[in-house]
């Protein structure tokens, strides 16, 4: 039957209006609905599909959910076929094979991408590279037209926001303008295009544009005060916080994130949340020359981390407790402050975070250039050579910490070129987050 091979065996919604018609343009009804049963008994899939058009006897019938969820269920065994793969023959297979060419797929590699994001962002956005894949080979007969819509929308919306913590900022813009127009033809309710809207705000922040994005996060906080969306709350205030410390104004930003700090904490099933704003108070605290408050909130986060942490994330905490224990009155701790930052670059360059790493690795020959040890700072400023390769650093911060190389060379005083790199460097590191 030419249906079947034109849809790869599997049943489709005209298929089924055919069998309730009594016609069928390739033969008998009767041979069509035995074909069908047959498909039933053996497909998962095929029998969801006739579930939702009420054609079996066996199963009431069911809704489209029912059939998604058989898809999301079956595609783990797909997912583990691709990511053993190069991205290239990945790709080729989502293209030529029909199997790969399923909404279940699609919503898996999504599910994965994101939830590794954290802690290794190249290898989700290789994740939802595929996802994007997968998502444009849906076929709009088999599902529905807003079904299909909505999953390019997702997983465009997410690769664009991880293409720009990567620093491909004219590839993520494109990335999100496709989600923007997919939602415009009608995919995704309101809490979906707010989550959308946030991650073009996050692109706007990326690109210098933080007073634009402010603007626009005004319409995401309409939703984020609903009480099951504290991650948009955390979003749009997360966004408007690194925009007053952009602009110089770090005590503003510390009293927003103190109020959602206090928000996120009383509510019980939130301790992640509380993490990602502790976390970005800690860092505002650190920026208005609140050392203490910093190191408390660091605690905090220990507390919230019991059950360990990735290394990324290790990295990040030792080098904001290196930087308020060099900032306390009268002297500081300089030498636990050195052991943080230290520690905190080789944690962040074994995680790949290699913008974080020369940002720790800067405060470090700055603490030391401080303490009077010319010497070890010159060793250090040449160890950050290392860094040099690493794909996470992006053409300004490697040029700055090319050009701080060259000035301790040339025996100048370091403590302008210090500034320089520092400044750059954590310009670049409030707009990637």
């Amino acid at each position: 039957m030419m249906g079947l091979d034109r849809h790869h065996g599997h049943v489709t919604g005209a298929m089924v209006e055919e069998l309730r018609r009594g016609t069928d343009r390739r033969g008998p009804a009767q041979r069509l609905r035995h074909t069908l049963d047959h498909l039933a008994a053996a497909c998962p899939e095929c029998r969801a599909v006739l579930q939702v058009y009420g054609h079996t006897d066996r199963e009431p019938s069911a809704s489209w959910e029912t059939v998604l969820g058989a898809e999301l269920r079956a595609a783990g065994g797909l997912v583990a076929e691709l990511v053993h793969l190069s991205p290239y023959r990945a790709q080729g297979l989502i293209l030529g094979s029909p199997r790969f060419q399923r909404w279940g797929l699609a919503m898996r590699m999504v599910e994965m991408a994101d939830r590794e994001a954290p802690s290794s962002p190249r290898e989700a956005e290789v994740v939802a590279a595929l996802a994007v894949a997968i998502a444009d080979q849906l076929d709009e007969a088999r599902y529905t037209p807003e079904i299909v819509l909505d999953a390019r929308a997702r997983a465009e919306a997410l690769h664009g926001d991880l293409l720009r913590r990567l620093g491909n900022l004219p590839a993520a813009e494109r990335a999100l303008d496709r989600a923007g127009s997919l939602i415009a033809r009608g995919s995704g309710g309101e809490p979906f295009r707010a989550e959308v809207e946030l991650a073009r705000c996050r692109w706007l922040v990326a690109v210098g544009r933080a007073g634009e994005a402010v603007k626009r996060c005004r319409w995401v906080a309409r939703w984020a005060r609903e009480p099951d969306h504290e991650h948009l709350a955390w979003g749009v205030e997360s966004i408007v916080a690194r925009a007053e410390l952009l602009d110089g104004k770090p005590d503003r930003a510390v009293a927003r994130l103190e109020r959602l700090v206090r928000r996120m904490r009383g509510r019980d099933a939130r301790p992640a949340l509380e993490w990602k704003a502790r976390l970005d108070l800690a860092e505002a605290r650190c920026a208005a020359g609140r050392p203490r408050g910093a190191l408390d909130d660091l605690a905090r986060l220990r507390v919230l981390a019991a059950d360990g942490l990735p290394e990324h994330q290790k990295g990040r905490l030792l080098s904001l407790e290196g930087r308020a224990l060099a900032a306390l009155a009268p002297d500081g701790r300089p030498g636990e402050a050195g052991e943080a930052l230290a520690a905190a670059g080789s944690a962040l360059q074994a995680a790949g975070r290699g913008l974080e790493a020369a940002l720790a690795l800067v405060e470090l020959v700055g603490l030391e250039v401080e303490q009077g040890r010319p010497e070890q700072a010159r060793a250090r400023v040449e160890g950050l050579t290392e860094l040099l390769a690493s794909p996470d650093l992006p053409p300004p911060a490697l040029a700055a910490v090319v050009d701080l190389q060259a000035a301790i060379r040339r025996g100048e005083a370091p403590a302008e070129p210090l500034r320089r790199c520092h400044r750059l460097l954590s310009g670049l590191l409030l707009r990637r987050f």
